[in-house]
């Protein structure tokens, strides 16, 4: 175990509600500029859009304990973790090229489950809801209710499903291809809606291109496609609206606490959005994530305040929601980090899951 110093505080003041939701991030896929396309985001001003009511400027003055839990016994080598998931009883589930792997002892001992899923593939997704998970791999989408002891599986028809979002009402909200879907809990049936329609001043943006970010901000469901149209709908079943076009192979944070919308497209530039996505300012740069440009990455929120942001040289962490930044690699001489996904566990601490392990954060 490491300690890692994160600077000096000054103020910060209360968010706007002490309740802090926190929905899951989106995940990212390596994907190339599209011919005949702008694949870089449009002009912005900077600093954060005027409507933004956020928190004062103040750095982690916190010691951060570094925990690595080593894996490489059950998946071999090369170890790739990179989706992960902490249920609400602190299951630890993570998953990657090799299948699904549980913990249900904070890492001391790991399993693998048998999801019936296809293996081999970097298209994995994990969401849970309590106790209840959902992976999904190309066009299949399981279901557990115990943690990975029994699966259902049920094949969508398409070719991939690229996101899952669990709603408010108890139904699942679906990302795929040029299409959102709206699945009945737990597995169907499921009501798909083209989005094909959409279109904006600089071309239909949502034309055959894969959904990767889907949260909830304010009465919105917002999504960003992989080449950076942005649109929103107060439910699944539309009507959807184009309204803004950010950075493309996007993620998203929803931080309810403060009314914002973070996207974190590659680059390092953290984007905000206080208007549920029809305008972006920019935030902070950390120099943790600023060349995570392939791969999958997700954002995390601990203790209302916290953003952990993992990335292919290290890990950033911001208490100022991303205004301003701390990183460090806590990995190995004799390894890379290359973090690809970040959660946080019901005692507040937060799971890294890499490329040669996973590491464990409190403070």
């Amino acid at each position: 175990m490491v300690l890692v110093g994160c600077g000096a505080r000054s103020g910060l003041d209360d968010p706007p509600s002490s309740d802090a939701g926190t929905d899951a991030g989106s995940r990212r896929r390596d994907a190339g500029p599209r011919p005949g396309r702008d694949a870089g985001p449009p002009p912005r001003d900077a600093g954060p859009p005027p409507a933004c009511v956020l928190p004062s400027l103040r750095a982690c003055d916190f010691d951060v304990a570094v925990e690595r839990v080593a894996v490489e016994p059950l998946v071999g080598e090369p170890t790739v973790l990179e989706d992960l998931e902490v249920l609400d009883d602190g299951t630890v589930v993570a998953g990657g090229y090799f299948g699904v792997l549980r913990s249900r002892d904070g890492g001391a001992s790991w399993e693998h489950l048998a999801a019936p899923l296809p293996l081999g593939s970097s298209f994995l997704e994990l969401r849970h809801r309590g106790t209840e998970l959902w992976a999904v791999a190309f066009g299949d989408v399981a279901w557990t209710p115990d943690a990975g002891d029994t699966w259902e599986v049920l094949s969508t028809g398409m070719r991939f499903v690229s996101q899952l979002f669990p709603l408010p009402d108890g139904r699942v909200a679906l990302g795929g291809d040029n299409v959102f879907g709206v699945m009945e809990a737990p597995l169907g049936p499921i009501v798909w809606v083209a989005v094909d329609a959409l279109d904006g001043d600089r071309g239909t943006y949502f034309e055959n291109n894969t959904i990767f970010g889907l949260q909830r901000s304010g009465p919105y469901l917002v999504a960003a496609e992989r080449f950076g149209g942005v649109a929103r709908a107060g439910a699944v079943e539309g009507p959807w609206e184009l309204v803004s076009r950010a950075g493309g192979d996007p993620e998203l944070l929803s931080v309810e606490a403060y009314g914002v919308l973070l996207m974190r497209p590659p680059g390092g530039t953290l984007l905000v959005s206080c208007d549920q996505g029809e305008s972006w300012g920019t935030l902070g740069e950390s120099p943790a994530y600023a060349a995570a440009s392939a791969g999958s990455t997700q954002l995390a929120l601990a203790f209302g305040d916290v953003l952990v942001a993992p990335g292919l040289d290290g890990i950033g962490l911001s208490c100022d929601l991303g205004q301003t930044w701390t990183s460090f690699d806590p990995s190995l001489a004799d390894e890379r980090l290359a973090a690809h996904d970040a959660a946080v566990a019901p005692d507040g601490s937060v799971w890294i899951a890499a490329n040669a392990a996973m590491y464990r954060l409190s403070w």
